[in-house]
């Protein structure tokens, strides 16, 4: 398979791991009734199997696949000297993200099950524990969206200077991942959800183009 085809792949697949990762929180897992640290720890122990399944989803899952996209894109996008340094940048902050989520995913995971077996002999300690992991999971992945907004709006730079990518695709582009950067201000983490939601068309429109166009030819 050409590298560009499974960078597509790549992309269809982290639009998809969205998807169904926020399907399973919002619309699977029904969180009324649980209040406080207790009720978090409660929902937690009471839906182990299918919060693990949706942190394997929008985590491991999603950030495997963003590595090899971002790799292939880099592939697909540096084609130029005027170029190539810029595409170093965004590859470097691809890389780092895809790592952060990596990286949160697993807190997650290994907090879920410390928190099932503390929660035997102190819920307590458990409801700190599980509290705890919570901050750090978002602050790696998801609380702020600084980095993956830095690599998406440098991506789409690259798109629009070269014409490899369309101005249809570049420009959203551009607007999610200024969402995705400001969430570092305090007051405006709420358009983390903008940049999530954005980046579900935006990864199934560029996966669609690397498929159906595995040789770029600049669109002027």
């Amino acid at each position: 398979m050409k590298p560009n085809r499974i960078g597509g792949v790549a992309a269809l697949f982290n639009a998809a791991a969205y998807l169904f990762g926020f399907a399973l929180f919002f619309a699977v897992l029904d969180r009324s009734g649980y209040e406080g640290l207790a009720g978090n720890l409660t929902f937690a122990l009471d839906n182990q199997a299918m919060i693990a399944l949706a942190m394997v989803a929008l985590y491991l899952a999603f950030g495997v696949a963003l590595t090899i996209l971002v790799v292939t894109l880099h592939r697909y996008l540096a084609r130029g000297s005027d170029t190539e340094l810029t595409m170093q940048i965004a590859s470097a902050f691809g890389l780092i993200w895809s790592g952060l989520v990596l990286a949160s995913g697993m807190t997650g995971l290994v907090g879920l099950q410390t928190v099932a077996s503390v929660a035997t002999n102190d819920t307590d300690a458990a409801a700190s524990i599980w509290s705890a992991v919570g901050i750090v999971q978002s602050a790696l992945g998801g609380g702020i969206e600084l980095v993956g907004g830095l690599w998406m709006l440098l991506i789409s730079i690259v798109g629009l200077q070269t014409g490899l990518l369309p101005r249809w695709l570049n420009w959203p582009g551009i607007v999610v991942a200024l969402a995705g950067i400001v969430t570092f201000v305090p007051g405006l983490g709420d358009f983390a959800a903008l940049f999530g939601l954005g980046q579900i068309l935006w990864f199934a429109l560029l996966g669609m183009l690397m498929l159906r166009r595995p040789v770029a030819v600049p669109q002027h």
